[in-house]
């Protein structure tokens, strides 16, 4: 048989449990997005296929807003990211954010790569394709 202590200390455990659950599962969750690219204070895009060769200059918000969008959408990847040290050729496209407060961000591309300080991120095939379309 069970003491009286040892019940009460199970059903004392059994609500303390039931009380977490309950606060766990009503509790909002609020989503937290991550940008590769921070969303807010672009003031220009510059594309460029050569250095100083500027191809493109994104000045306007809605084109800005899709370039970045598609952007954000890439994936860290696992591959590029191990440490090893890769040789690449130049880069087939560098796009340069120019935000308000003068800070600058370099993205180079290769295919469906694309590296950011130090850090590389792969796009999907689709998204890559959209990148074309805008420029």
């Amino acid at each position: 048989m069970i003491n009286r202590k040892t019940r009460r200390t199970g059903i004392l455990l059994g609500g303390i449990l039931a009380a977490i659950l309950f606060a766990v599962g009503t509790k909002k969750t609020q989503s937290v997005e991550k940008h590769i690219i921070k969303p807010y204070e672009i003031q220009c895009i510059r594309i460029s296929d050569e250095p100083e060769h500027v191809i493109k200059e994104l000045d306007n918000e809605a084109e800005i807003k899709q370039l970045r969008d598609i952007l954000n959408r890439a994936v860290y990847d696992e591959d590029m990211n191990d440490g090893r040290n890769i040789k690449m050729t130049a880069e087939e496209y560098a796009i340069k954010i120019i935000y308000r407060d003068d800070s600058r961000i370099c993205i180079q591309l290769w295919d469906s790569l694309m590296r950011i300080d130090q850090i590389w991120y792969r796009l999907d095939r689709r998204d890559r394709e959209r990148l074309e379309e805008i420029w």
